[in-house]
């Protein structure tokens, strides 16, 4: 009997531990539940329908966390401490030049939802010095393209909105994998629509990175258009619209594209031969890169298929000159670049396709200069008997002047005073009767040392050129007549925006010879 009794005791006991066990078991998983759905409803799913289907499809996770880099920070008392974006705590005071990453600090998390393609960045939501940040991301893998950020934060004092302190990017890849992921912080507080950014200073570009150097996602959601070309003016509608650069070195994995850029006291031969100048400023990064075309992904082919198309217009072109008389009665198509430097170099490159097919008696191509969107003269671009006329006229607005030059003295030029100039220039386009006019977009600058400078001697960040094709983008689709488009070769030049070997023109590389075809069969093939 006594032993009967101590056994019923010790399965009482057993049965009242473990109900307390399956009690708390329960409430964990209710308390992770309800976090889960806090979460899903936060970062993007804006519907309890959308809810419903992320628990009804457990196949694959659908939000990844990205690793964010570690990074040394110097307080007050001068002292190194190591940190990472995601603590939380007192953020030390970053007023001093030798440590810009102030914006770094103020980044509590950034998430990948899968099903949306939608990368988040989770700033913190009060005390934040970084009112108007600016970041720049990219992904690379199989593919490379950038990460279009959608939602500005807001630059008032309110910390009320949890809105106020995301910011959402979105992407477009033609194939589903692992694909790294770079952000970068390009400016604390970026440049505003009435103010000067004569002094406004870049986040320094040694400690830039907030995602780890080897930080990747899982792309599951694909798209077989270029997100960037697909707007009323765009390029690429009227050709396909599917363009990308692809990794095509099949013997090699994959590794992260990290930003290229040039640090301080990386300019002479010298300075060069150094580990940490070489490591920056190296453009091995990119050549396992190829730019295929949109038929290209259709046929599984790697060859970008606007050169066939190009070569036969070209071949026709020629054919109904000997059709109609002599080469020498036939005058040429002339196609007029007009800007500067980087008009000069893109006409030098279209010409460079026109000598390989033997088709200058087709078609040829010249450059004429304009600094400023003020200086395009619809008289120069008549007495030239332009038949297409690509204009970009933004470099010098936001760049550096030549210092024995008429506009060394002359700011950069503020986003209102651009779109002032870009008006007026369209307005006198309209009324010249001139067939054939295109405003191409702005180049991206890589991160050369007079960028990144504090205080700059060049403005040619990414945020002001994409504030000035904008403009030029607005205007065109609001103000411009038919025989005017808008030409956005962003989606060639974007994804390897930092390729130029001299951080500004892209000359002899890869990224001008593609940007070159594709200008020709947007003008030809249209």
């Amino acid at each position: 009997m006594p032993t009967i009794r101590k056994f019923t005791t010790a399965a009482f006991v057993f049965l009242v531990f473990f109900s307390i066990y399956l009690i708390l078991q329960n409430g964990y998983n209710i308390y992770h539940n309800i976090q889960q759905l806090s979460n899903l409803s936060f970062q993007g799913f804006s519907s309890s329908r959308q809810i419903d289907q992320h628990h009804n499809q457990q196949s694959r996770p659908k939000i990844q966390n990205v690793a964010l880099a570690k990074f040394k920070v110097t307080n007050a008392n001068n002292k190194n401490n190591a940190t990472t974006a995601t603590q939380q705590g007192n953020i030390p005071d970053h007023n001093q030049d030798h440590s810009r990453n102030q914006l770094a600090l103020e980044i509590k998390s950034i998430h990948h939802i899968l099903d949306q393609r939608q990368i988040i960045i989770n700033l913190q939501k009060g005390g934040r010095k970084c009112r108007n940040p600016k970041f720049f991301g990219r992904l690379s893998g199989p593919y490379v393209t950038l990460i279009e950020w959608e939602t500005s934060t807001s630059t008032d004092d309110s910390n009320d909105d949890d809105n106020r302190s995301i910011l959402v990017g979105t992407y477009s890849l033609p194939s589903q994998g692992r694909y790294f992921i770079e952000v970068i912080s390009l400016f604390c507080n970026g440049p505003q629509w009435n103010a000067s950014y004569q002094t406004l200073c870049m986040e320094d570009p040694t400690m830039h990175r907030i995602t780890e150097d080897i930080a990747f996602i899982d792309v599951v959601n694909v798209t077989k258009t270029t997100t960037r070309t697909m707007t009323a003016s765009s390029s690429a509608s009227s050709t396909g619209g599917s363009y990308y650069w692809k990794w095509s070195n099949d013997n090699e994995t994959t590794i992260p594209l990290l930003t290229r850029y040039q640090p301080q006291q990386c300019r002479s031969q010298v300075e060069l031969q150094s580990d940490f100048c070489q490591s920056a400023v190296s453009r091995k990064r990119f050549a396992p890169y190829q730019f295929i075309g949109s038929s290209s992904n259709i046929n599984g082919s790697d060859k970008n298929d606007d050169e066939s198309r190009v070569q036969s217009r070209l071949m026709n072109l020629k054919q109904q000159q000997h059709t109609n008389g002599t080469t020498a009665e036939q005058q040429p198509l002339l196609l007029c670049f007009i800007g500067l430097s980087h008009a000069r170099e893109m006409s030098s490159e279209v010409n460079l396709w026109l000598n390989k097919w033997n088709a200058t008696s087709a078609v040829q191509s010249t450059n004429i200069d304009a600094q400023f969107p003020r200086m395009v003269n619809v008289n120069s671009l008549k007495y030239r008997r332009c038949n297409f006329s690509i204009i970009a006229s933004g470099q010098w607005s936001a760049g550096r002047k030549p210092p024995g030059g008429r506009f060394r003295n002359i700011p950069p030029t503020t986003f209102e005073e651009y779109e002032s100039e870009v008006r007026d220039m369209i307005l006198r386009l309209n009324k010249s009767g001139l067939p054939n006019i295109f405003l191409r977009s702005i180049h991206y600058n890589a991160l050369g040392d007079i960028k990144t400078i504090c205080p700059p001697q060049d403005w040619r960040s990414p945020p002001i050129i994409d504030g000035f094709n904008d403009i030029i983008r607005n205007l065109t689709l609001t103000i411009a007549n038919k025989n005017i488009s808008y030409i956005d070769t962003n989606f060639i030049v974007g994804p390897l925006w930092d390729i130029s070997e001299d951080f500004c023109h892209y000359r002899s590389d890869k990224v001008a010879s593609a940007e070159a075809l594709y200008m020709l069969s947007r003008l030809l093939l249209q």
